[in-house]
């Protein structure tokens, strides 16, 4: 969406968005937010919203402590969700940072797992939707909300009940994340006949 909303006369004639964020966000990289945008355009970084990492730091230091003194080291994802929350309350940043979905003339599936517990989706869907209603663009839009669903929703040729990574916690059941991208696929390849067939 970042990129659709910022290149001049590019021709989409449809999209799909799987738990969309409605700003750009600060860059990520070796698990530490690095000081600059995750979007450039002309080579020139895109306005974007500085991640609250600070909420991390409990978890990283007992994630490190349990793996030091663990027998038997196991994965222990990060939940993140409060860090993008924390920084989606700075409006003045969130209206820099903001991916204007109301210049995208393409209608758009848009897909969230009401259970993302990456960054707050269902809550960032609100605001796309209200951004493309105000464009006159929101009639061929569709939407689409999955309960029991995190934040991970792909297509049916990989495992499909995945709640979370090694490294992070993506929220939702195995069996409501399943359903989830069997629908959303199905719902992609519709608008996809609908609009390039």
């Amino acid at each position: 969406l970042a990129m659709l909303s910022e290149i001049p006369d590019v021709d989409v004639r449809a999209a799909a968005a799987i738990a969309p964020s409605s700003v750009i966000w600060q860059a990520m990289a070796d698990g530490r937010p690095p000081q600059k945008s995750s979007w450039t355009l002309g080579g020139e970084p895109l306005p974007y919203l500085p991640l609250h990492g600070e909420r991390l730091l409990p978890q990283i230091i007992k994630r490190a402590l349990l793996q030091r003194l663990s027998w038997r080291p196991h994965p222990r994802p990060l939940r993140v969700l409060p860090a993008f929350a924390a920084s989606l309350r700075d409006r003045r940043a969130v209206a820099r940072a903001a991916i204007r979905v109301e210049r995208i003339a393409a209608p758009i599936l848009f897909v969230v797992g009401d259970d993302d517990q990456m960054w707050p989706a269902a809550a960032m869907l609100k605001t796309l939707r209200s951004r493309r209603r105000s464009s006159g663009y929101e009639e061929a839009d569709r939407y689409l909300r999955f309960a029991d669903t995190g934040h991970i929703i792909r297509p049916p040729i990989v495992p499909t009940t995945i709640t979370q990574t090694e490294a992070l916690h993506a929220g939702g059941t195995p069996a409501g994340c399943a359903r989830a991208n069997a629908d959303a696929w199905q719902a992609i390849l519709t608008l996809l006949d609908d609009h390039l067939a």
